[in-house]
């Protein structure tokens, strides 16, 4: 196969020349850098004509491969890659060659015309390699010249512009400084200098109707795709609409608000003929496709208007309005029957106009002196005299306007990789592209993607929000109403990301029409927290949760919906940046975020209930949102009891995916319904030997008892006191041991208040626990309620708490001695500890009359 092909190859290139006609000019020429030239000349003996590559100092270095039907012209593509050459091939083709440094064939460039109408001059690329012009003299009329300028991508050449003289060229030259302005000096002494710049067509609107449609102008074809509906990398196409002769230019409606219907039509101006062609886009919708989508297919040509004067660019004001460039005037054009006629002229005061845009019938351009101008198409269709705005340090490459709701218009304008301006204020530096929404300015540095609010603050600039992109990517259109953003990288194939900001902006959209499923499916599609739905207008969400409900139907998306949800407003934090700071929240009565869950979950539980579809693992969602297992479980055995054992086993194993198997079991078993714990355990992973012993050993105990052994199984102490406490007497001793060693005691004492002894005793045993941790006052209270005085009356001694000791005593009932006895030792007590002036209280009372000990203890203190 190798050999074939390479014999194949070989056999192609063969050309039978006559030598005694072959052109023998030499011709030369430099790489970019001065390093190498290269000869071009005729070898009359051996192989005809060939070129010769020599370093700077004239030393041989490489010499092409033998290639016949070479023309003389050659030129070397300034960044080094390549040499071009034109070649006549049998068959009548003609083409130019590209060689490689070492004079091997690289690829080639097929011509658009034969060598018996045109025979190439000259070739020449720019300063920047971009763009490889092509000079021909026409063989019928030898001062008929024609000039062809090609543009590569993605491997495939595109003709994007043709310039047709009537008179010969005498000579030609790219600019240096400037790569893609080009100086022309005809033979009559006509100068021309023509300036181009890469640019997207593509159309304006911002409403959904507007198919994101960009036009790629590649010779007599226009390349159409509409990137709303589908993505399709260069060379290839959504439709292909073929011309008479090349086109110099395409073109959209520039107002962003025109009609529906002809929102995504184009016009095609003839470079030959002056011809303006409105061209219609049509669709057709494949049904067959997993997701059917709109897709151009076709175009047709709807309209042609001859142009009663030659312009070098042309705007679409209206479906009857053009307005042109002629030379240093501004040329307002009417659609009249076939013909494009001029009702007014504006002349721009003897200067170049370098960019223009219009907008709502105001054109607004920039001149070559740095001034950005206006001319109003007034409404009797005239052009008002040009309004002078600004001046701009730069030569700008595009403008763009935006006018949002009647404010006053901004100009955006650009000078390609350089600075970005908004009116008279800098934005931006080092900028490759940007584009309009109608929201957002988007624009690219090298290796970023920023978005800017328009806003008519001219201060508040700053991105918010930025991303890294692919070095050199530029921004081919941003589908209106999607959030669908399509790039071009250096090399020519095409990228589509869905930047956050965009996505949130469209489900935003989404939600305040209401349309739930659509902004449910990008969300998920786009991994956007699904709490936005609810914090994006939480009052409308709340008043529609039934059309929610009722448009998501799917269970897994409702519960995906209830499993994202958190109590936190996303828009003030995650997504804060596509909020206005200061907007005001419109909340529902009894709705706080704090308790959003909860509030959410009620309310869709309320909805789900009312449904006629079945929504049963939503609501069990709902429910361990909620932290209410036991809610979840009960409703399942709901439906297990009703009969529907198979919406029970397929609920119980989601609830299984939700909840951890052994915490399931043990909320089963806290239920209290041993049906229950076996159809949970027998759903699970557990070895019935773990379990059937210790279920059956329970059933043997009383209802109360059984209870009581499964709350200490589960250690939720506190009820198992309560369960205890309504069994009989003889397992008070168990119920004791477990408040002590759980510290029940207040729990214990409301328990058993029903029965004063066992009450007493967990008095008598939280008193001791009082004591030993040194809360002796609550510990002789404890003892008080025990009935065991004594131990209270010490208690409180120990603290020298004297009225209670002394209230105790008489409360148990004691003689003058004992009262005695223990207020002469608490009076001792008092009076070692300094307090003297309870010394003299106690005196007073115990001993009212001993007026003397009542002084000398009160002379003390």
């Amino acid at each position: 196969f190798g050999r074939q092909g390479a014999a194949k190859r070989k056999e192609e290139i063969q050309v039978i020349e006559d030598m005694e006609t072959v052109d023998k000019t030499c011709s030369v020429t430099w790489r970019g850098d001065g390093e190498y030239f290269a000869v071009s000349f005729v070898q009359t003996s051996q192989r005809g004509r060939m070129f010769k590559v020599f370093n700077k100092e004239g030393h041989l270095q490489y010499t092409s491969e033998p290639c016949g039907g070479l023309e003389p012209p050659i030129f070397w593509r300034p960044s080094g890659l390549w040499l071009a050459v034109p070649q006549i091939l049998p068959g009548n083709k003609y083409r130019i060659t590209l060689f490689e440094k070492n004079g091997l064939r690289h690829r080639e460039l097929a011509l658009p015309f034969v060598r018996e109408e045109q025979i190439v001059n000259s070739l020449a690329w720019n300063s920047d390699s971009e763009i490889l012009l092509i000079e021909t003299q026409h063989v019928a009329d030898a001062a008929k010249n024609s000039i062809y300028l090609f543009t590569i991508c993605n491997y495939h050449w595109y003709l994007k512009q043709y310039l047709e003289f009537n008179t010969p060229i005498a000579t030609y030259s790219w600019s240096f400084a400037n790569g893609k302005l080009l100086h022309i000096l005809l033979a009559d002494g006509t100068f021309q200098s023509i300036k181009w710049e890469m640019d997207v067509n593509r159309s304006c609107g911002y409403t959904v109707i507007d198919e994101g449609v960009v036009a790629v102008i590649d010779g007599s074809d226009v390349l159409l795709t509409n990137f709303r509906g589908t993505i399709i990398p260069p060379p290839m196409c959504g439709a292909r609409l073929t011309f008479t002769h090349p086109i110099s230019q395409v073109g959209f409606p520039t107002r962003r608000d025109c009609k529906e219907e002809q929102m995504n039509f184009f016009f095609a101006l003839d470079a030959v003929t002056n011809v303006v062609n409105i061209c219609e886009p049509q669709y057709t919708i494949n049904e067959k496709d997993p997701v059917p989508v709109q897709r151009l297919t076709t175009a047709s040509i709807v309209k042609k208007y001859n142009c009663c004067v030659s312009v070098s660019r042309i705007l679409w004001l209206s479906p009857q309005l053009f307005v042109g460039l002629q030379e240093k005037n501004l040329v307002l054009l009417q659609a009249v029957n076939d013909t494009l006629e001029v009702i007014d002229v504006c002349s721009l005061d003897d200067t170049t106009v370098v960019a223009m845009q219009a907008n709502n019938n105001v054109v607004y351009f920039q001149t070559l002196t740095g001034t950005v101008q206006m001319v109003e198409v007034q409404t009797d269709n005239k052009l008002s005299n040009p309004e002078t705005l600004y001046e701009l340090p730069d030569i700008c490459d595009k403008i763009e306007i935006v006018q949002n709701k009647g404010k006053v218009a901004q100009v955006y304008a650009l000078k390609y990789r350089g600075n970005l301006y908004c009116n008279q204020k800098k934005m931006a530096s080092d900028v490759t592209s940007f584009h309009l929404t109608d929201q957002y300015v988007a624009y690219t540095a090298l290796t970023q993607l920023h978005f800017v609010k328009l806003t008519d603050n001219a201060d508040f600039r700053q991105p918010i929000e930025s991303r890294r992109m692919e070095r050199g990517a530029r921004i081919v259109t941003i589908v209106p109403k999607s959030s669908k953003c399509v790039f071009q990288l250096p090399r020519g194939n095409l990228e589509v990301i869905h930047p956050r900001l965009l996505s949130i902006r469209l489900i935003g959209d989404f939600l305040d029409a209401r349309k739930y499923w659509l902004a449910f499916d990008l969300m998920r599609k786009q991994r956007i927290n699904l709490n936005l739905i609810v914090d994006h207008d939480p009052k409308t969400f709340l008043e529609n949760l039934d059309e929610f409900v009722s448009q998501i139907s799917n269970p897994q998306w409702l519960n995906l919906f209830v499993t994202d949800l958190q109590n936190e407003d996303v828009t003030r934090t995650m997504y804060a940046g596509n909020y206005e700071r200061d907007q005001p929240r419109v909340y529902s009565d009894a709705y706080d975020v704090a308790g959003k869950v909860n509030v959410v979950c009620d309310r869709l539980i309320e909805v789900f209930e009312k449904q006629e579809k079945e929504f049963e693992l939503p609501k069990i969602t709902c429910y361990v949102k909620k932290g209410l297992v036991e809610n979840a479980l009960a409703f399942i055995w709901t439906l297990k009891k009703a009969e529907s054992h198979q919406k029970a086993e397929q609920s119980l194993k989601y609830l299984l995916y939700l909840v951890d198997v052994n915490q399931l079991y043990n909320v089963a078993l806290g239920m209290y319904d041993f049906g229950l714990v076996l159809f949970v355990a027998t759903k699970s992973q557990k070895d019935p030997k773990e379990y059937l012993p210790f279920l059956n050993e329970l059933k043997k105990y009383e209802e109360n008892y059984q209870k009581f052994k499964i709350d200490v199984y589960l250690k939720r102490y506190a009820k198992a006191i309560g369960h205890i406490s309504r069994c009989d007497e003889e397992k008070f001793a168990e119920a004791l041991d477990l408040i002590k060693s759980q510290n029940l005691y207040t729990i214990g004492m409301k328990s058993y208040e029903h029965l004063p002894d066992c009450y007493q005793k967990i008095c008598a045993a939280f008193g001791d626990y009082l004591r030993v941790n040194g809360k002796l006052l609550d510990a002789s209270l404890m003892y008080e309620k025990a009935g065991d005085y004594q131990q209270a009356i010490n208690t409180s001694r120990n603290i020298l708490a004297w009225r209670k000791c002394m209230s105790l005593l008489q409360k148990r009932g004691s003689t003058v001695e004992e009262r005695r006895d223990m207020s002469v030792k608490l009076l001792a007590a008092l009076q070692e500890n300094g307090r003297h002036g309870d010394a003299v209280e106690l005196l007073k009372i115990c001993e009212p009359n001993d007026h003397g000990a009542i002084i000398h203890a009160a002379c003390k203190g």
